[in-house]
């Protein structure tokens, strides 16, 4: 199973944007449509911009709203002192708003991928804005199996 997150615009009008959201770590598989707009997915790019600056630096994106509809969110971040970076995704699938909580689906995972990766993504992000349609995919790499500092 690849290991990727990628954002995919499938529908617009004048003022929302709704962009199919996907990802998986290599055991596990996620997806959602939220809405959004041009303003965030720019907000988006324009802080992914030579991401990490630092090991301590991360960036927070999400669509949609928590508990209701659809949602999803990418939490970017380092986990290693060397710069080692990751993504943790949450998503969460379409639900009507009357069904029990029990019955959501809801999933999250981490996506590790190199730093260079985030700078192609980020360009395809800037490409989605500028063009008003494509997709954008961070193409993961394996979690690491060693101890990291």
């Amino acid at each position: 199973m690849e290991i990727f997150i990628s954002l995919d615009i499938i529908w617009q009008d004048q003022d929302l944007v709704e962009i199919l959201i996907k990802s998986s770590n290599g055991k596990f598989y996620g997806e959602t449509e939220v809405y959004t707009n041009y303003s965030e997915l720019s907000d988006l790019a324009l802080s992914l911009m030579g991401f990490p600056k630092s090991v301590s630096e991360n960036i927070y994106y999400s669509a949609g709203e928590k508990n209701s509809y659809s949602f999803a969110s990418i939490y970017f971040y380092c986990f290693s002192v060397t710069g080692h970076t990751a993504a943790l995704v949450n998503i969460e699938a379409n639900i009507a708003s009357n069904q029990r909580k029990e019955e959501k689906h809801e999933i999250k995972m981490e996506v590790q991928f190199e730093a260079l990766a985030i700078d192609k993504f980020q360009n395809q992000v800037v490409n989605m804005v500028k063009n008003k349609y494509g997709k954008a995919t961070l193409n993961g790499v394996s979690p690491f199996t060693q101890n990291i500092a």
